[in-house]
């Protein structure tokens, strides 16, 4: 038995379920090497026209693929018994749609308003933006006014470094006269402590040693008011002294009270008595 490469679909319409079709379209001698067919559908598709204006109708259509020039009629015969020789009709929906002729006599009667010219008239705004800077004009004034507030700030800086520079080498200065001052007042203190220092202490220790007096009270007190006077010299001196100072002070004075001749002295001077 020699294949057909070629075959004919038919489009079919069954008004009835007893099974008869009717045949509405057919498409014949279609190759199936190709595989695909693309139809347009129209009006030729559907069983019966639809007056102007009516509703849409859905359509329940079928769709009949047998070998080319083969008599549809004797294999839709034997679709009951099952001795058909190609597949029963496959069946879909179509639906029709009725012209619609009252949209298109509204559209006619419709007036168009007047077009208006297509050409913009010229605006406040665009007569600005045609006057205004290029944009490369303000992007050179952008950079020009950041690298002005970068200058500013930077001398800002350099002048603010420089005056701090300038007050602390005057507190250095000023540091350095009082350092100074300390050092040349506190020999001076030490000097006249010193000095007044042998004086305090040769009168303290030749009252020590001087025999008991014989004289009234009368008598002694000019002799001790001397003695209270140089006390009263050397508390005076020494209240404004440092610590440092007074241990000095101090060491100078035992020094003085260890030499021997303190002795030789007092024991001259009461010879002379």
């Amino acid at each position: 038995m020699e294949i057909q490469n070629e075959v004919d679909l038919y489009l079919l319409y069954s008004p009835n379920t007893t099974g008869d079709y009717t045949s509405v379209k057919t498409w014949t001698n279609l190759e199936k090497s190709i595989g695909i067919l693309v139809p347009l559908v129209d009006d030729s598709w559907y069983p019966e026209t639809l007056q102007d204006n009516s509703p849409n109708v859905s359509w329940t259509m079928y769709f009949y693929l047998v070998g080319a020039g083969y008599d549809i009629q004797t294999d839709l015969a034997k679709i009951p018994s099952g001795q058909n020789q190609f597949p029963p009709p496959q069946s879909f929906t179509l639906i029709q749609n009725a012209h619609n002729t009252s949209q298109i006599i509204s559209n006619s009667t419709h007036h168009d308003p007047p077009v208006s010219s297509q050409t913009p008239l010229p605006t406040d705004n665009d007569g600005n933006s045609n006057s205004g800077l290029p944009g490369w004009a303000i992007a050179v004034i952008c950079i020009v006014s950041v690298l002005f507030l970068a200058a500013l700030v930077a001398l800002f800086w350099v002048l603010r470094r420089y005056k701090n520079r300038n007050q602390n080498q005057l507190n250095a200065v000023a540091a350095g006269e009082h350092v100074n001052d300390e050092k040349l007042l506190v020999p001076d203190h030490v000097a006249l402590t010193s000095a007044a220092a042998p004086t305090a202490t040769r009168d303290i220790s030749s009252s020590q040693q001087l025999p008991p007096p014989t004289q009234t009270r009368e008598n002694e007190k000019p002799g001790l008011q001397p003695a209270l006077g140089l006390h009263s010299e050397a508390h005076h001196s020494s209240s404004i002294l440092s610590s440092t100072d007074a241990l000095m002070i101090a060491d100078t004075f035992r020094q003085f009270m260890r030499k021997p001749e303190w002795n030789e002295d007092l024991e001259l001077n009461e010879k002379k008595e």
